[in-house]
């Protein structure tokens, strides 16, 4: 099962940055629908993405590893299959995590340049 384990984790963190930038993407472009400088909430956003992408790993590794290999152990035991479901567990919760972490980060740098884009003066057509 120790074999297991980096493998799970590495497809767990490739999911979870795939799902975390679908994420951000979905929430960057719907923030700036209706502001009036959309590149800026866009920019914002990904900032905010790439500010938490470093303790969305550490997280990523510490909570959803092991809260995703604690729950799929149990299921296991409680199934009588052993842990046979830990490296899925692993691999589920770290892309849980990561891609929740890096959505958050992307929502709340949208939603400062967001802020910002409001805040600044109106463009004047040339």
């Amino acid at each position: 099962m120790r074999d297991l384990a980096i493998p799970a984790i590495s497809f767990g963190v490739v999911i979870g940055i795939f799902l975390g930038s679908m994420l951000c993407k979905a929430l960057a472009f719907r923030l700036s629908k209706g502001s009036r400088a959309p590149r800026v909430v866009i920019a914002f956003a990904v900032a905010g993405a790439l500010l938490v992408l470093a303790p969305a790993g550490f997280l990523a590794f510490v909570v959803g590893g092991n809260f995703g290999g604690a729950w799929a152990d149990a299921i296991g035991n409680w199934l009588h299959m052993g842990s046979i479901g830990v490296p899925f567990g692993l691999a589920i919760g770290t892309a849980i995590v990561l891609a929740s972490v890096l959505a958050l980060g992307a929502l709340f740098g949208g939603l400062i340049g967001s802020a910002i884009a409001r805040v600044a003066p109106k463009p004047t057509p040339s």
